[in-house]
């Protein structure tokens, strides 16, 4: 038996050379086959199309008779073709199919689209046979009205003429689009044929200047069309068309407003001799500066400063345009924007330098020149974008930058900047020549916002948005933790010098209003959701979220620059959302160190703590330390027993983190194994049996908790738990002293004996 494929091909085949015969053939082995009735689903229905184009009637009635249903496809054919026996067999079925079931969206559409291409074709004989679908198609008036267009646009007379017939209404539409393609034989013919009101000829008097086609434009003014609104003149001067724009303003009369909105769009196009037409009609600048800046037309813009007066404002404005047009191709060449992009353009070999076309290379040079003529003429960036400007420049690491940074006074007013955030970003992006100039930059004193205990921004960037917000990067700590996490001591030293900077200030989260806007935020709290701080590009991840300065060095291991944090004022006890700087003191190794800087610079309270319950430098030390450790806060006074807000005592804590070196530490120097936790039932022996039992067989610390348990219970049993542990130092100590004694004592009376048997020594008389 045949493949299907095959005998699909084949039928295709058979329909192309119209041999009947062999289509019936190949249509009854479809019949034939197993779970086949008439082939794959509108199998029939591709070699109906074949069929129609071979104009074989006989054909076509057979596929029809076998199963296939006419399509769209094969109605274009036949219509477009101009076959109309062909047509009205495959019109039969459609208008059955109409009468049961009515007529169907798709269908109206079809139907229209290919009346309209068989009117345009000029099949008209074969039109007439669609026509009884006219009633029935809601989109046939639109289609008719397309193809008045269209064939007034192609200057087609006989298709307008029959589009008219068709009854299409846009007359007036027509008009305007003869107009504007020049066409002036269907021009004359609506002009002539049809009356037009003079507002209604408006629209055609503006395309008609588009064009620049002076015949329209006469013959339209002549039936009594008029510019009032400008919009003529305006697109005369849009196109260049200078023997039309000297016509209008030689027939009518404009206002300075009307002659302005000339200028601008003439400067679109940088036609310096309109321009300079419209100028001395009256016309004046306002906002038309930026236009010639925006297309880089260099001519037309010393045009306008020399002819103009200069108003502050537009300067500015054209020169922020123009110092953003004149880099923008900088930042394009660049390999990324951020260190933390996830998306990279093309990267490039940086010792090749691109080859450059001279086109481009003029326009490089123009834009430059530009940005001196704005200068020249007392442009200034505002401060607004001058921060922007510096924004991107650090982003795509440009080093033109610095330029800005080193002649500040030559490009702008400002001299201060309005937060930290641009120091952040250079420091962030490892710009050192950046971050130096940065630094000489005051921060403008503005109120501080609310305190709040949510974790709502990334370092305060001013909160009056319409001064300064970043909306490229905004998610960067505050520059002393970045110095701080680049372990960058200089850095470290010239921030805490500065009067803006907070030592005690925390990484907090700020995303820009466009990536909330992209990916939603928390309705409750106006913040990200935890799941997203990674998407919106936090640098360091949700984990550094709680970090400051101190903590930051902390992690680090950074000895000189925790030296230099605490000197300068940073506050330890200051809770960081839940995160102890003793708790990181205390899992680096770095407790003693602490301790031993704070105590340079100011008294200690050993028993001090973050807040009311938590724990105290002795707690930290119960969890993460050793005995030596615990041996040395107790000697300076620490609270053995103080507890926190469940009630857990630094022995507690100690067997809870399964620590058995502090935990021998605590009970020598006399921690009480009586007191219970906030479940008001677990001593310290039972927490530890409990959290041994809890444990599995494979958790490393099981055998840790037994021992504890072990030892716990030597203890008490001994009673060691109800003596008083100070007497027993003070024995220990007082035994020890009296040890000592007794050995210096001995070694004495030795001294002496020796020194009283020799010879050599003092000789005593009779009567001593």
């Amino acid at each position: 038996m045949e493949d299907s494929t095959q005998l699909d091909n084949a039928l295709y085949q058979a329909c192309i050379a119209a041999d009947l015969p062999k289509v019936k053939l190949l249509v009854n082995k479809q019949n034939a086959q197993v779970n086949k009735i008439i082939g794959p689903p509108g199998q029939l229905d591709y070699s109906l199309n074949y069929a129609t184009k071979t104009g074989s009637v006989p054909l076509v009635r057979f596929l029809l008779d076998h199963g296939a249903t006419v399509n769209a496809a094969a109605l274009r054919i036949a219509a477009f073709e101009g076959d109309q026996p062909m047509l009205q067999l495959l019109l039969e079925p459609v208008k059955a199919l109409l009468v049961s079931s009515g007529m169907s969206r798709k269908w109206r559409v079809d139907l229209a689209s290919i009346l309209v291409g068989t009117t345009r074709r000029g099949r008209s004989e074969t039109a007439e046979l669609l026509k009884v679908f006219r009633s029935r198609i809601e989109e046939f008036d639109k289609a008719v009205d397309a193809g008045l267009l269209a064939a007034c646009a192609a200057g087609d007379m006989r298709s307008v003429k029959y589009f008219i017939d068709m009854g299409a209404g846009n007359k007036v539409e027509a008009l305007s689009t003869a107009a504007e393609y020049h066409q002036f034989e269907p021009l004359g013919y609506f002009l002539e044929n049809h009356s037009f009101e003079p507002e209604e000829l408006v629209d055609p008097l503006t395309s008609a200047a588009g064009g620049g086609h002076m015949p329209s434009i006469l013959l339209l003014i002549e039936q009594g069309a008029e510019d009032e609104s400008g919009a003529a003149l305006a697109r005369a001067a849009k196109f260049s068309h200078a023997e039309v724009l000297k016509h209008f303003l030689g027939i009518f009369r404009y206002t300075k407003e009307k002659l302005s909105t000339a200028l601008v769009a003439a400067a679109r196009a940088g036609d310096t001799a309109i321009m300079e037409v419209l100028i001395r009609r009256g016309a004046h600048g306002s906002g038309v500066l930026v236009f010639t800046v925006q297309r880089s037309h260099l001519a037309a813009t010393e045009l306008l400063i020399r002819e103009l007066p200069k108003d502050q404002a537009e300067l500015s404005k054209a020169l922020e345009k123009a110092m953003f047009i004149w880099l923008r191709p900088v930042q394009a060449r660049k390999p990324h924007l951020s260190r933390t992009s996830s998306h990279s353009s093309r990267s490039t070999d940086s010792d090749i330098e691109p080859t450059i076309p001279e086109v481009l290379r003029d326009r490089e040079e123009s834009r430059r020149r530009i940005v001196d003529v704005l200068l020249e003429a007392g442009g200034r960036l505002s401060e607004l974008y001058y921060c922007r400007l510096l924004e991107m420049m650090i982003l795509t690491q440009n080093q033109y930058g610095v330029e800005l940074l080193h002649d500040s006074a030559k490009f702008t007013t400002v001299d201060t900047l309005p937060d930290d955030y641009l120091v952040s970003l250079a420091i962030y992006h490892q710009q050192d020549e950046m971050v130096d100039l940065l630094l000489g930059f005051p921060v403008a004193h503005r109120p501080k916002p609310p305190e709040s205990t949510e974790l709502s921004s990334v370092q305060p960037i001013v909160d009056d948005t319409y001064t300064w917000e970043s909306n490229v990067y905004n998610p960067i700590p505050s520059p002393l933790i970045l110095a701080a996490k680049f372990r960058n001591e200089h850095w470290c030293r010239t921030l805490v010098r500065r009067e803006e900077t907070d030592a005690n200030e925390w990484c907090f989260y700020k995303p820009s209003r466009r990536l909330l806007s992209f990916y939603g935020s928390d309705k409750k709290t106006h913040t990200p959701k935890e799941e997203q701080y990674e998407e919106l590009g936090c640098p360091f991840g949700t984990e550094s979220l709680h970090d400051c300065a101190l903590s930051t060095a902390i992690n680090s291991r950074d000895v000189p620059i925790i030296h230099l944090l605490i000197e300068s004022g940073a506050d330890p006890w200051a809770n960081r959302q839940r995160i102890s700087i003793f708790e990181l003191a205390a899992k680096q190794n770095y407790l003693r160190d602490i301790l031993s800087f704070l105590e340079e610079f100011a008294t200690v309270d050993i028993d001090r703590r973050e807040w009311h319950g938590g724990r105290s430098m002795l707690a930290w030390a119960a969890i993460y330390g050793n005995g030596d450790l615990v041996d040395m806060f107790c000697k300076k006074g620490a609270t053995i027993d103080l507890a926190d807000s469940l009630f857990r005592t630094p022995l507690h804590l100690a067997v809870a983190a399964g620590n058995i070196g502090t935990v021998k530490g605590l009970l020598w120097a006399g921690a009480s194994t009586s007191r219970r936790d906030v479940d008001a039932y677990l001593c310290a022996d039972e927490l530890a049996a409990k959290l041994a039992q809890e444990a599995s067989w494979s958790d490393q610390s099981r055998a840790v908790r037994f021992e504890i348990i072990r030892f716990l219970e030597d203890w008490i049993k001994n009673n060691m738990d109800h003596l008083d542990a100070a007497n027993i130092r003070r024995e220990s100590k007082a035994a020890e002293e009296r040890a000592k004694v007794e050995e210096a004592s001995v070694v004495a009376e030795d001294d002496l004996l020796d020194h009283f048997s020799d010879d050599d020594s003092v000789h005593w008389s009779d009567e001593e």
